[in-house]
Formats: structure tokens, sequence, C-alpha cells
């Protein structure tokens, strides 16, 4: 073993004192941590309200990490840029632009321009967090993404630990954990992202201030992940962390980073497991109290136990580093854990072939189910279902966004079009808006050409990452994040939900940041180029507040229902069309009030103007049936069964 450098060792050793902090702290400028500070800043809010799912939290976000751009403009005078940034940046943009375009030949405006609006969210986000880092903010971006995602899992944590918080009539809240991003393996991505970037600072983070922070979130997120019971977002745990490793030129000590925690991060997950009252859906507040908190004092005391673990391996870190010899000895070591594993797959499961096979009908078979519980009686062990292969009918989605891509080969059948689809030709009445696969979807809406810009916004931060590997510690934990989502993305709707996506984008930014420039810089003080920039984010920033207006009314307007208030409704609704004339949502929702009030002409005309602009939903049909009586009622429920022929509500209306 060869020691480490003086200055190095000299750094660390600074590190580890009171006096050391004080230093680190005075060292770090506002321009160093701005970017941290708006990731976390616009990703706790997002993760906070239904992980940015909904649509009126795309405008918001999108306007305030715009207006954020804009102050970069207006403040720095030059910024570096790659030819990864610009194709990635230029990839989400022109994807933008295709989406809305694809609502010429599908004939569905509203459908189109939400889809827009919502990634015109990942198009400001990589504007304001790209203008807002400079070279090297690598370090601060992961720390805003840890924030928000640490903040967002004891948010959830809390109310498993505590069960009395959310309990209702002596029954606590212990199903699969979803508060707040408001979906369990939504919530369970997000929480493996964090835990993999809290490991990688743990590792390589420049202080060791920092390092304890970081280390100190990992059985928050952790605890977390497991009372998802997400199978994807585990399988993308490993992948992230494995990719993560392989990337990183110091792998040996973010392993030994690894196997250190590992023991108690196991003794988290063990508690948890063991805790009956806790993996069991409807249990009583009584037993679940009390496993709660003998949980969360074993949480404490893991946090305690890692800090001292970073804290011995910094010491380690700063006499040692693994000589040529021993590098050698672990990438052998390695190699063989891998092969002996690939053996006792074969001799425990099978062959290649048969383990494939098996593999496959397994995830083709049903649901195992049984796991949700009622008062009075709970359901089955939900750490059952971490053993389950099934798939939960994604094959089904998949055939049909398949067949989806074959009957719209060239164009798409347009964005945001795949539910319709679906719906028309699912075989069953399982209900779904999204094919659970973000690449095999886009592809269904959105074509060759569309799948071709996701990619390359995608790709391109990886490609930068790889290239920068050698300029950064840090850099392999961003490319482990976003490694993480990407995989995750293929077989969940990470995408629709902007604080999942905007947090592997935070990674992604990380990575291009790290790049070398390969670019002359762009000079804002040049003729014209501040005041075209400008003007560009302000038109951008006007339709996410447009998109924001008109969004917010059309809710507001449902919830006004909802409660049957049907006067305020239909002030809200009419608002909605005002701000959004394209938006087939505004109109039912003004026909809806209107059909409240007892004005089933009005209503009529309305749902008449909503199926002109979405033809395709049954929704709108189905409504029009409800407004009209004879002949006309009939044809409406008519075609309303040609769009959706497994809807119960419309067999119980005929």
């Amino acid at each position: 073993m060869a020691p480490l450098p003086r200055r190095r060792r000299a750094l660390l050793t600074e590190n580890l004192t009171p006096a050391g902090l004080a230093v680190s702290l005075r060292r770090l400028s506002f321009g160093q941590a701005a970017p941290g500070l708006l990731a976390a800043a616009v990703l706790t809010p997002l993760a906070a309200g239904n992980g940015g799912y909904f649509p009126p939290a795309w405008g918001w976000s999108a306007a305030a990490l715009l207006w954020a751009a804009a102050i970069a403009v207006l403040v720095r005078q030059e910024v570096e840029t790659s030819v990864a940034e610009v194709v990635t940046v230029s990839a989400f943009g022109l994807l933008t632009v295709w989406m809305l375009i694809s609502a010429t030949w599908s004939g569905d405006t509203t459908s189109a321009v939400l889809e827009a609006e919502r990634t015109l969210v990942y198009v400001a986000g990589l504007l304001a967090l790209l203008l807002v880092s400079r070279r090297g903010a690598i370090g601060s971006l992961l720390a805003g993404a840890l924030c928000a995602v640490a903040v967002a899992s004891a948010y959830g944590l809390v109310g498993r630990l505590f069960p009395s918080v959310h309990a209702v009539g002596g029954i606590a809240d212990t199903g699969r954990l979803a508060e707040p991003v408001g979906y369990w393996n939504g919530l369970g991505i997000l929480a493996a992202m964090g835990a993999i970037i809290a490991l990688g600072l743990a590792a390589h983070a420049r202080t060791v201030p920092g390092r304890i922070i970081a280390i100190a979130t990992l059985p928050v997120m952790v605890s977390t992940l497991y009372f998802t019971y997400s199978r994807g977002a585990w399988i993308a745990f490993a992948f992230g962390l494995a990719a993560a490793i392989a990337v990183d030129r110091r792998r040996w000590f973010l392993l030994a980073t690894v196997i250190a925690a590992a023991p108690l991060l196991v003794l988290d997950v063990l508690v948890a497991a063991t805790s009956p009252a806790l993996t069991h859906a409807a249990s009583l507040v009584g037993p679940a109290a009390s496993e709660g908190h003998q949980l969360a004092l074993v949480i404490l005391i893991s946090m305690v136990g890692l800090t001292v673990i970073v804290c011995g391996l910094h010491i380690l870190e700063q006499r040692f580093v693994p000589s040529a010899a021993v590098t050698r000895f672990g990438h052998i070591a390695t190699l063989t854990a891998i092969v002996l594993i690939v053996l006792f797959a074969i001799v425990r499961f099978g062959s290649p072939i048969a383990i494939a096979t098996d593999t496959y009908n397994r995830f083709n078979e049903p649901p195992p189910g049984g796991f949700n519980g009622k008062a009075g009686h709970v359901g089955k062990n939900l750490n059952l279902r971490l053993f389950s292969l099934s798939g939960n009918a994604r094959a089904q989605l998949w055939r049909i966004a398949w067949a989806d891509v074959k009957s719209h080969e060239a164009l798409g059948s347009g964005a945001g079009t795949y539910e319709q689809y679906y719906l028309q030709h699912r075989k069953t009445g399982l209900q779904v808006r999204n094919a659970h696969n973000l690449y095999l979807e886009t592809l269904a809406d959105l074509g060759p050409v569309g799948l071709l810009l996701l990619i390359a916004g995608l790709a391109a931060p990886l490609v930068a990452g790889i290239r920068a590997r050698g300029q950064d510690a840090l850099v392999p934990v961003a490319f482990g994040g976003f490694a993480a989502y990407l995989l995750h993305a293929g077989a969940d709707w990470d995408w629709q939900m902007t604080a999942i996506t905007l947090t592997a984008l935070t990674c992604a930014v990380g990575l291009l940041t790290s790049a070398p420039p390969g670019m002359r810089p762009l000079q804002f003080s040049a003729r014209g180029v501040r005041a075209g920039i400008l003007a560009a984010l302000a038109v951008l920033a006007v339709c996410a507040l447009v998109g924001l207006r008109g969004n917010a009314a059309t809710a507001a307007s449902q919830r006004a229902a909802s409660a049957g208030h049907w006067v305020a409704a239909e002030g809200d609704a009419r608002t909605a069309v005002t701000w959004e004339p394209w938006s087939a949502d505004a109109r039912v929702a003004l026909g809806a009030a209107l059909l409240g009030e007892g004005r089933n002409a009005e209503a009529r005309t309305a749902f008449e103007a909503a199926i002109a602009r979405e033809p395709r939903s049954w929704v709108a049909w189905y409504d029009l049936a409800r407004a009209s009586t004879g002949t006309a009622r009939q044809n409406a429920l008519t075609h309303a069964r040609r769009l959706d022929p497994h809807e119960p509500q419309l067999t119980a209306l005929q």
C-alpha cells in the first residue's frame, strides 16, 4: 500500500477538526453553493407535492427554473459549454417541439400540449442548472439532490415509525410506503437514487463533514426504500451502484465504504422485515407504534455507527492507497466472484436458457395479490412481494404499446395518446395511463424521431460522464444515480413524475459540467446575445405561467364539482377555458359544472367542444351521453364504448 500525497493527508486531517469545519464553510461561496440550493429548492416541494405528477406543479416549477436561468444570464459574463451540453439541451428542446407538432396528425391538442408542458420542466431544469453551475459544481448538485430525497424519505418514514400520525379508527397506515410522492415505486426509485448518492458522497466528498452528513442520511433512505417493497427500485439501486463502482477509478474506496456500511444497513432492513405490524397492511396502531419506535432507535444507532465508520475510513484513506499488486488481486477476486455466482446460478436454477424461460413465464404470471388489508383483517406479509417475479401485467401493457408502434410506424400515434390506444385494445378491466416503459411509450407516441431525440438527450450525459471520470471523484456517483433512473424508467412511469426525472437530470448536469468544455465560452456581453437569451427565457416562462393558470383553474373546478359547488366549478372552468382554449379537460370541467346546474343544452355544447379537441376521449363522449337523451345519447354511448369497451361506467349508464 502506498501513502497518500502529503497535501491530501493534511487536508483530510484538517477537515476532521472543528476548526477545519469552520474553514471549509468559509471557503464555500454562494456561487459554489447556488446549484445545490436551486436543486434542493425545486426538488423538495415537487417531491412533497405528489412527485410533481399533476399539471399545476409543472407551471410553477418551470417558471421558477426559468427565472433562475434568467438571473444567471444577467449575473454571469460567460458560460463554458460543451458539445454534450448542447446536445442534451437541444434534444430535450426539440423533443418538446416534436410533441406539439404531433398534434397535427393525432388530432389531440390537449394531450400534446400537456406532454409538452411537462417536458418544458425538464428543459427549464437543464437550462437553469447548467447556467447556474460552474465547472466542478458536481458536489453542490449532488448535495442538493440528496437533501431533497432525504427530506422526502424522512417525511414518508416518520409516518411508518410513528404510525399514530396517519391512523384512522385505530388502524395504522402500514401498507406499501408511498407518501409524499404518492406512488410506492416512485418513492422507491427516488430513495434508491438518494442512497447511491449518499454512499458516493460518503466515499468521495471533498470534506469530512460533508461525508458524515451524507452517510447519516443513508439509514433513512434505505429503510424508506425497503418499506416501498419495490422490486424494481431495489434492482435499479444495485444496478446504479454497480455502474458507479465500475466507472470509479478509486473504486476500492467506494467498495470499502459500501462494505463497511452494509452491516448496519442490513440491520435496519432486518429489524424492519421482522416487525410483523409494520410489514402487514391495516395493522393495529398499538403494535405498529411499538415496533416503529424500536426501528427508529435502531436507525438512530445506525446513523451514529456510520458516522464512526466514515471517520475511520478517512483515517485509512489518508494513510494508504492500494498498490498495483493489490489492485490486480482485487480485479481477479471480483472476476472470480462473478464466475462463481454465475456457476452457482446455473447449478441451482439450470442453463441460461432455462433461467430466461422461467423468468419470462413468472414475469407473465398474475400479481400475487392479497397484500391489501382492511379494518380488523390484515393482509399477507408484504415481505413476500419482494420475492415475486410477476410483472404486474406489464407484459400486457408492453404488448399493446408494441401494437401501437406497428400501427403508427412512421410518426407515432401522437404525444400522450398511449392511454387512449390502451383503453381501446385492452382485454381486461385494468386501467392505466402509461406503458410503464419510457422508451417503448415514446416510440409508440412519437415514432422513431421522438425516440432518437430522447435517447440523444439521455445518452449525452453518460458519454460526458465516462470522459470525465478522471476529472472529479464524484463523477461516478452522479453516473450511478443517473444509470439507476435510466434502468427503472424502462419498467415504470418515472418520466411522468417530474420530481424523479429532475433528480436524475441533476445528476446528469453534474456529469455534463465535469467534462472539459470543448467549445468556445458563450459570451453574454456580446451585443444582442444576452437580450436574445433573456427574451427566449421570457417567452418560455410566459408559456409555463399560462399553463399554470389554466391547469390550476381546471383542478380547482374539478375539486369544486366533487364537493357539489357547481357555481364555483363553472367559474373556475370558464377561467381555464379562457387561459387554455386548446384544452379538452377545461371544457369537460365546464360541461360537468353546467350539467350539475341542470343546464344540459349548454353542457352538451361544452362536451362537443371537448370532443373536437380530444376525439378519442371516452370520458368526453360519456359525459356527452349523460347530457343527452334518445338517439343522441345512444350515439354518444356507442362512441364511448368503441373507445373503451371494458369501462364499467358505460355499462352502468347504458
